[in-house]
Formats: C-alpha cells, structure tokens, sequence
C-alpha cells in the first residue's frame, strides 16, 4: 500500500487537538496538512503505526520519528507504554525550549 498518497479529509473529521501545551494529538490527515503544522508550530511528528511513515506535509525544519506500533483493536498497548512515554517525554524536552509542539498521531 502507497501510504504516501492520502484521501482527501472529510469535511466533519475531527482537527487535532491540544492535549498539553506542547503536545498534540491527531490524524494522519492533521501530519499531512501544511497549514496546521505551521499554525501549530510543530517542531516533530510521531508516528504511531506498522505503516511506512509518510513525509510531512510540508518543507518546513519538522523532525520525524516512528514507533512500530499496530494500530488495531486488538493490540496490546500497555506492551508499548513504556517506550512511547519515553519518546514522547524525550521528544517534547527537546521541543519546549524552542516554543514547537509534538504532533502524535495513530
């Protein structure tokens, strides 16, 4: 599958959502999406998936990072939680001195 190509966003999908100051949380459509990266001053996107993690949707400086988790129902999530804490807690150390947020979206 050419993950790289997405769907057009339907018109009622949800926005991105600020979960903490410097973390957000959203879709595959918000890392996509070139004026809400830049709005939101996002610093990085986390990809949370066992897809090929697509590019941002923009040239902008935003660093990128995986974790190589199943996005499915029937996954065990608490066998990931200490490794995706960490990255994540990692990740926003580095983002809160320059004033960008976290996008992580699943």
């Amino acid at each position: 599958m050419d993950d790289s190509r997405l769907p057009e966003k339907p018109p009622d999908y949800p926005c991105a959502t600020l979960i903490r100051q410097h973390l957000l949380l959203g879709s595959i459509f918000d890392a996509q999406d070139a004026s809400l990266l830049s709005d939101q001053r996002v610093g990085h996107v986390l990809y949370i998936g066992l897809l090929n993690a697509p590019r941002p949707g923009h040239d902008l400086t935003c660093g990128t990072s995986k974790l190589n988790v199943d996005d499915d129902v029937g996954e065990d999530l608490a066998l990931h939680f200490h490794d995706t804490v960490t990255e994540i807690a990692e990740i926003l150390d580095r983002l809160q001195t320059s004033d960008k947020r976290l996008l992580v979206h699943c």
